[in-house]
Protein backbone atom coordinates (compact mmCIF):
# COMPACT_ATOMS: atom_id res chain seq x y z
CA UNK A 1 0.00 0.00 0.00
CA UNK A 2 1.10 3.31 -0.78
CA UNK A 3 -0.11 6.78 -2.76
CA UNK A 4 -1.80 9.40 -1.36
CA UNK A 5 -4.48 10.42 0.94
CA UNK A 6 -6.46 13.39 0.82
CA UNK A 7 -8.26 14.75 3.99
CA UNK A 8 -10.44 17.74 3.96
CA UNK A 9 -10.14 20.02 6.88
CA UNK A 10 -11.71 23.36 8.37
CA UNK A 11 -11.59 24.93 11.62
CA UNK A 12 -8.61 23.84 13.56
CA UNK A 13 -10.08 21.94 16.45
CA UNK A 14 -12.28 19.25 14.49
CA UNK A 15 -10.06 19.63 11.68
CA UNK A 16 -6.92 18.34 14.05
CA UNK A 17 -8.86 15.48 14.90
CA UNK A 18 -9.40 15.13 11.44
CA UNK A 19 -5.55 15.51 10.09
CA UNK A 20 -4.78 12.92 13.44
CA UNK A 21 -7.63 10.14 11.93
CA UNK A 22 -6.21 10.82 8.32
CA UNK A 23 -2.02 10.42 9.50
CA UNK A 24 -2.81 6.92 11.41
CA UNK A 25 -5.05 5.60 8.31
CA UNK A 26 -1.60 7.35 5.87
CA UNK A 27 1.15 5.87 8.40
CA UNK A 28 -0.96 2.16 8.14
CA UNK A 29 -1.13 2.55 4.89
CA UNK A 30 2.28 3.99 3.82
CA UNK A 31 1.27 6.94 1.83
CA UNK A 32 1.78 10.30 1.48
CA UNK A 33 -1.07 12.55 3.75
CA UNK A 34 -2.07 15.78 1.95
CA UNK A 35 -4.19 17.99 4.03
CA UNK A 36 -6.71 20.50 1.90
CA UNK A 37 -8.11 23.48 3.63
CA UNK A 38 -10.74 25.55 1.44
CA UNK A 39 -11.97 28.85 2.22
CA UNK A 40 -15.82 29.37 1.14
CA UNK A 41 -15.89 32.12 -1.91
CA UNK A 42 -19.02 33.07 -1.33
CA UNK A 43 -18.17 34.42 2.20
CA UNK A 44 -15.68 36.56 1.08
CA UNK A 45 -18.00 37.63 -1.97
CA UNK A 46 -20.53 38.60 1.13
CA UNK A 47 -18.50 40.67 2.82
CA UNK A 48 -17.82 43.17 0.45
CA UNK A 49 -21.40 43.83 0.60
CA UNK A 50 -22.29 47.08 2.50
CA UNK A 51 -25.30 45.25 4.22
CA UNK A 52 -23.17 42.56 5.61
CA UNK A 53 -23.03 42.05 8.93
CA UNK A 54 -21.63 39.49 11.64
CA UNK A 55 -23.07 38.29 15.12
CA UNK A 56 -20.46 39.09 17.66
CA UNK A 57 -20.42 36.75 20.49
CA UNK A 58 -21.28 38.54 23.15
CA UNK A 59 -24.24 39.63 21.49
CA UNK A 60 -24.86 42.41 19.01
CA UNK A 61 -24.18 42.75 14.77
CA UNK A 62 -21.11 44.58 13.46
CA UNK A 63 -20.01 45.40 10.08
CA UNK A 64 -18.40 42.27 8.25
CA UNK A 65 -14.71 43.60 6.79
CA UNK A 66 -13.24 41.72 3.62
CA UNK A 67 -9.70 42.22 4.62
CA UNK A 68 -10.50 40.88 7.95
CA UNK A 69 -11.92 38.10 7.19
CA UNK A 70 -9.07 36.98 4.95
CA UNK A 71 -6.62 37.75 7.47
CA UNK A 72 -8.74 34.89 9.56
CA UNK A 73 -8.57 32.58 6.27
CA UNK A 74 -4.88 33.02 6.58
CA UNK A 75 -4.21 32.23 10.10
CA UNK A 76 -6.80 29.01 10.20
CA UNK A 77 -4.67 27.82 7.31
CA UNK A 78 -1.33 28.13 8.88
CA UNK A 79 -2.80 26.62 12.07
CA UNK A 80 -3.63 23.36 10.31
CA UNK A 81 -0.83 23.60 8.14
CA UNK A 82 1.07 23.75 11.74
CA UNK A 83 -0.48 20.69 13.07
CA UNK A 84 -0.36 18.75 10.12
CA UNK A 85 3.59 19.18 10.15
CA UNK A 86 3.62 18.29 13.37
CA UNK A 87 1.70 15.17 12.64
CA UNK A 88 4.01 13.94 10.09
CA UNK A 89 6.63 14.92 12.50
CA UNK A 90 6.05 12.66 15.07
CA UNK A 91 5.00 9.64 12.53
CA UNK A 92 7.51 10.14 9.85
CA UNK A 93 5.03 11.14 7.30
CA UNK A 94 5.10 12.30 3.60
CA UNK A 95 2.61 15.42 3.49
CA UNK A 96 1.75 18.65 1.91
CA UNK A 97 -0.66 21.25 2.61
CA UNK A 98 -3.05 22.87 0.14
CA UNK A 99 -5.08 26.14 1.02
CA UNK A 100 -7.96 27.26 -1.83
CA UNK A 101 -10.69 29.66 -2.02
CA UNK A 102 -13.91 28.22 -3.95
CA UNK A 103 -16.60 25.98 -3.86
CA UNK A 104 -15.61 23.37 -1.56
CA UNK A 105 -16.30 20.19 -3.13
CA UNK A 106 -14.92 21.55 -6.61
CA UNK A 107 -11.90 22.18 -5.41
CA UNK A 108 -11.77 18.56 -3.49
CA UNK A 109 -12.32 16.72 -6.41
CA UNK A 110 -9.77 19.00 -8.13
CA UNK A 111 -7.11 18.27 -5.54
CA UNK A 112 -8.15 14.31 -5.23
CA UNK A 113 -7.44 13.93 -9.20
CA UNK A 114 -4.13 12.38 -8.40
CA UNK A 115 -5.20 10.69 -4.78
CA UNK A 116 -5.98 6.99 -3.76
CA UNK A 117 -8.30 7.76 -1.27
CA UNK A 118 -10.32 11.08 -0.26
CA UNK A 119 -11.40 11.36 3.44
CA UNK A 120 -13.82 13.94 4.78
CA UNK A 121 -15.83 14.55 8.28
CA UNK A 122 -19.98 13.78 8.76
CA UNK A 123 -21.51 17.28 9.08
CA UNK A 124 -21.37 18.26 12.94
CA UNK A 125 -24.90 18.50 13.96
CA UNK A 126 -26.88 18.35 17.31
CA UNK A 127 -28.63 15.27 16.04
CA UNK A 128 -26.96 12.06 14.56
CA UNK A 129 -23.88 12.68 12.31
CA UNK A 130 -24.84 12.95 8.85
CA UNK A 131 -22.67 13.33 5.56
CA UNK A 132 -22.52 16.75 4.91
CA UNK A 133 -23.40 18.46 1.37
CA UNK A 134 -19.78 18.52 0.52
CA UNK A 135 -19.37 14.58 1.19
CA UNK A 136 -22.23 13.73 -0.56
CA UNK A 137 -21.15 15.39 -3.59
CA UNK A 138 -17.75 13.78 -3.22
CA UNK A 139 -19.80 10.32 -3.13
CA UNK A 140 -21.62 11.13 -6.04
CA UNK A 141 -18.85 12.47 -8.17
CA UNK A 142 -15.12 10.94 -7.11
CA UNK A 143 -13.99 8.43 -9.17
CA UNK A 144 -11.66 7.19 -5.92
CA UNK A 145 -12.77 6.08 -2.79
CA UNK A 146 -14.01 7.77 -0.10
CA UNK A 147 -14.10 7.36 3.59
CA UNK A 148 -16.47 9.71 5.78
CA UNK A 149 -15.49 9.93 9.44
CA UNK A 150 -17.84 10.72 12.03
CA UNK A 151 -16.85 13.54 14.78
CA UNK A 152 -15.82 11.45 17.49
CA UNK A 153 -12.73 10.04 16.42
CA UNK A 154 -11.47 6.45 17.61
CA UNK A 155 -9.23 3.15 16.70
CA UNK A 156 -12.29 0.67 15.00
CA UNK A 157 -12.56 -2.86 16.89
CA UNK A 158 -13.42 -4.70 13.27
CA UNK A 159 -13.97 -4.12 9.60
CA UNK A 160 -17.41 -5.24 8.21
CA UNK A 161 -17.11 -5.80 4.23
CA UNK A 162 -21.00 -5.63 3.00
CA UNK A 163 -20.75 -7.65 -0.14
CA UNK A 164 -22.99 -7.67 -3.06
CA UNK A 165 -20.81 -9.57 -5.27
CA UNK A 166 -18.09 -6.81 -5.84
CA UNK A 167 -15.06 -8.76 -4.88
CA UNK A 168 -13.27 -4.54 -5.12
CA UNK A 169 -15.22 -4.36 -1.35
CA UNK A 170 -13.46 -7.20 0.07
CA UNK A 171 -10.06 -6.64 -1.32
CA UNK A 172 -10.60 -2.56 0.34
CA UNK A 173 -11.79 -3.96 3.95
CA UNK A 174 -9.28 -6.90 3.90
CA UNK A 175 -6.47 -4.02 2.87
CA UNK A 176 -7.97 -1.63 5.80
CA UNK A 177 -8.67 -4.50 8.36
CA UNK A 178 -4.73 -5.91 7.93
CA UNK A 179 -3.48 -2.00 8.11
CA UNK A 180 -5.23 -1.31 11.41
CA UNK A 181 -4.43 -4.97 12.72
CA UNK A 182 -8.35 -5.51 13.00
CA UNK A 183 -10.67 -8.04 12.36
CA UNK A 184 -12.43 -8.46 9.27
CA UNK A 185 -15.89 -9.84 8.92
CA UNK A 186 -17.91 -9.73 6.07
CA UNK A 187 -22.26 -8.44 6.01
CA UNK A 188 -23.53 -10.86 2.64
CA UNK A 189 -26.84 -9.35 1.03
CA UNK A 190 -28.16 -12.01 -0.86
CA UNK A 191 -29.05 -11.49 -4.34
CA UNK A 192 -32.53 -13.31 -3.62
CA UNK A 193 -34.66 -14.68 -0.57
CA UNK A 194 -33.31 -18.21 -0.85
CA UNK A 195 -29.82 -17.39 -1.88
CA UNK A 196 -26.67 -18.15 -0.19
CA UNK A 197 -24.12 -18.15 -3.37
CA UNK A 198 -22.97 -14.35 -1.84
CA UNK A 199 -22.15 -15.86 1.30
CA UNK A 200 -20.27 -18.84 0.20
CA UNK A 201 -18.15 -16.83 -2.28
CA UNK A 202 -17.67 -14.72 0.80
CA UNK A 203 -16.55 -17.42 2.82
CA UNK A 204 -14.19 -18.71 0.42
CA UNK A 205 -12.60 -15.83 -0.16
CA UNK A 206 -11.66 -14.96 3.46
CA UNK A 207 -10.37 -18.55 3.58
CA UNK A 208 -7.85 -18.13 1.07
CA UNK A 209 -6.32 -14.93 2.06
CA UNK A 210 -6.27 -16.49 5.97
CA UNK A 211 -9.49 -15.21 7.92
CA UNK A 212 -11.51 -16.30 9.77
CA UNK A 213 -14.53 -17.36 7.54
CA UNK A 214 -16.86 -14.31 9.94
CA UNK A 215 -19.85 -14.46 7.35
CA UNK A 216 -23.41 -12.92 8.05
CA UNK A 217 -26.19 -13.45 5.87
CA UNK A 218 -28.22 -10.28 5.88
CA UNK A 219 -31.62 -10.96 6.72
CA UNK A 220 -33.57 -11.04 3.64
CA UNK A 221 -36.33 -8.53 3.47
CA UNK A 222 -34.56 -6.06 5.82
CA UNK A 223 -33.26 -2.86 5.67
CA UNK A 224 -29.92 -2.74 5.12
CA UNK A 225 -29.65 0.71 6.77
CA UNK A 226 -31.40 -0.99 9.94
CA UNK A 227 -28.63 -3.79 10.02
CA UNK A 228 -25.47 -1.22 9.79
CA UNK A 229 -26.92 1.06 12.09
CA UNK A 230 -26.99 -1.99 14.95
CA UNK A 231 -22.91 -2.34 14.14
CA UNK A 232 -21.04 0.11 15.77
CA UNK A 233 -17.55 -0.02 16.88
CA UNK A 234 -16.01 -0.60 13.71
CA UNK A 235 -15.39 0.54 10.01
CA UNK A 236 -18.02 -0.33 7.17
CA UNK A 237 -16.56 -1.09 3.59
CA UNK A 238 -19.91 -0.85 1.01
CA UNK A 239 -19.34 -0.65 -2.90
CA UNK A 240 -20.70 2.58 -4.91
CA UNK A 241 -24.46 2.24 -5.49
CA UNK A 242 -27.30 4.99 -6.38
CA UNK A 243 -26.33 8.02 -5.11
CA UNK A 244 -29.19 8.38 -2.95
CA UNK A 245 -29.12 4.55 -1.55
CA UNK A 246 -25.26 5.34 -0.54
CA UNK A 247 -25.76 8.45 1.30
CA UNK A 248 -28.59 6.73 3.40
CA UNK A 249 -26.16 3.69 3.81
CA UNK A 250 -23.80 6.43 4.93
CA UNK A 251 -25.82 8.30 6.80
CA UNK A 252 -26.64 5.01 8.83
CA UNK A 253 -23.48 3.35 9.58
CA UNK A 254 -22.63 4.06 12.86
CA UNK A 255 -18.58 4.43 12.11
CA UNK A 256 -16.31 5.14 9.33
CA UNK A 257 -17.65 3.83 6.16
CA UNK A 258 -15.32 3.53 2.67
CA UNK A 259 -17.09 4.01 0.32
CA UNK A 260 -15.18 1.85 -2.88
CA UNK A 261 -14.81 2.60 -6.57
Amino acid sequence: MAGRIVVAVDSPEPGARMLEAAARLAVRRRAELMGLYVEERAFLDLAGFPFSKTLRPGGGWEAVDPATMQRAFETRAAELERELARLAERWRLRWRFQADRGVPAECLLASAQEADMLVLARSRSRQAPRAGSTARQALARSRIPVMILDPALSEPERVTAVFEGDERVLAAADDLARAYERPLEVLAVPAAPDDTTRAEAAAAWLHARGWPERVTRCETGRDLGATLAERAGGVTVVGASDDGELATLVDAARGPVLVVR
